[in-house]
């Protein structure tokens, strides 16, 4: 029995709670602490849906890969590394919910202020090594089951489309000294159209003679 349906319907389930938490974050892309401060204590209530929903989405992230069941040596790379990144996106939602206690009634920003500054410069180095192998995973992991014939060449495209973007999105938004925030959630939709056109694919399996494609 192919586990292909389960693992696509979870795979899209994970992708779009994974853009929903990031669209419920009041800002993203940024390691100013005190701008995370002001900006998590004007929005409270939506960052701490943020963390729900962003640990959600890591879970499911799991149970999708695995029943996916790649078998290629591309395709399992690409599903460990997808899975050391849901690891790490678990990790960054404790990272925002950090920042939600920090604002809490009583707390004062100055005497959590330094801690966040730390947070956000000597604590990214233990969160961003688990952070990156979820954005590129995911091209392999999507490459890696086309080559099994299992999905087309539309999802890796769409993971190479968002890098593009994200490059290009970059340059323009330092040109013009702003528009950041509009960039990191066209980057992230980008990857969440990839993670749901595999799983859609996985959902409904549309072979279509994929390996020669």
């Amino acid at each position: 029995m192919s586990l292909h349906r389960p693992a696509g319907f979870l795979l899209i389930f994970a992708a779009i709670t994974f853009w929903l938490a990031w669209a419920l974050m009041p800002d993203a892309g940024t390691n100013d602490a005190g701008h995370i401060l002001s900006a998590v204590l004007a929005h409270r209530d939506a960052v701490q849906w943020s963390v729900l929903v962003q640990l959600v989405s890591s879970v499911a992230f799991v149970p999708a890969i695995v029943l996916s069941k790649p078998t290629s040596g591309l395709g399992l790379s690409g599903a460990c590394f997808v899975l050391v990144g849901a690891m790490g996106m678990a990790a960054d939602a404790v990272f925002h919910l950090a920042a939600y206690y920090m604002t809490a009634d009583g707390v004062q920003g100055e005497s959590v202020l330094e801690v966040m500054r730390l947070l956000q410069t000597d604590g990214l180095k233990y969160l961003v090594p688990l952070l990156l192998p979820f954005f590129f995973g995911g091209w392999a992991y999507a490459s890696g089951l086309r080559r099994e014939g299992v999905v087309s060449r539309w999802p890796g495209r769409v993971f190479a489309c968002a890098f593009a973007f994200a490059v290009a999105g970059a340059g323009f938004a330092s040109s013009i000294g702003s528009g950041r925030y509009v960039i990191v959630l066209g980057f992230l939709g980008l990857i969440t159209l990839g993670y749901s056109s595999v799983g859609y694919e996985l959902a409904w399996e549309k072979k279509t003679n994929r390996s020669s494609e």
